[in-house]
């Protein structure tokens, strides 16, 4: 064997490597979620050159899939230039984003890439209810703009769709405005209280109601 195929046979015969990993590319955002579990205040993050080295690692460990999430991710200047070298290492990469800060340049190289996907958030169907939760008005139609220019570019798209106590929230008309703009849907049923000791957001947990409601579909 040579190869791609020697080196999946190497990587079977093998127990006890990373088949994947997550990168927090930063804790800086430029919305304010309600329900985000996040300090979202200016740590400083690992330099370019330690998450390369990270990245290096992993790879030699034999790690297959690697995601690059935040925070937002693009909130750091040169997360192309890491998503590039992560691709250099030979990982199917997934960039998790809101979407509301990617310009055509920016997802014109995504394609280019390219990835296996981008993950952006998405919490209704409806605008106002979106940009309630994001507390940013004008979210919706950013992350909208974004999702609509990936898939014009045959970017593949994960709308990931957190379930969550939020009034005016539907996850059948979410769900249908995911199908419609071509992307996959991935539901979150995950809760996590927040890092920061003066934010609650426990009353954003999903009632169990709405935990059965997308079981059942």
């Amino acid at each position: 064997m040579t190869g791609a195929a020697e080196i999946f046979h190497d990587i079977q015969s093998r127990h006890d490597f990373p088949l994947s990993a997550t990168i927090e590319l930063t804790r800086r955002c430029n919305l304010r979620c309600s329900h985000c579990y996040l300090d979202l205040d200016d740590h400083p993050g690992l330099t370019g050159e330690k998450l390369r080295s990270v990245m290096d690692e992993l790879a030699r460990a034999g790690t297959l899939l690697l995601a690059f999430t935040g925070g937002e991710i693009t909130m750091r200047e040169d997360w192309l230039d890491l998503a590039r070298y992560a691709r250099k290492c030979g990982f199917a990469l997934r960039l998790k984003t809101n979407g509301t800060r990617l310009n055509d340049d920016e997802i014109k190289a995504i394609a280019d890439l390219p990835v296996l996907s981008v993950d952006v958030s998405l919490y209704s169907s409806e605008p106002e209810v979106h940009d309630r939760v994001t507390n940013r008005k004008g979210s919706f139609e950013q992350t909208l703009r974004s999702i609509e220019a990936l898939r014009k570019c045959s970017v593949r798209v994960n709308a990931a769709i957190p379930l969550l106590n939020v009034e005016g929230a539907d996850l059948e008309r979410t769900s249908a405005l995911v199908r419609e703009l071509g992307c996959e849907l991935l539901v979150g049923h995950t809760y996590c209280p927040t890092l920061d000791a003066e934010r609650d957001n426990h009353d954003f947990a999903p009632p169990l109601e709405l935990l059965t409601q997308a079981i059942s579909k």
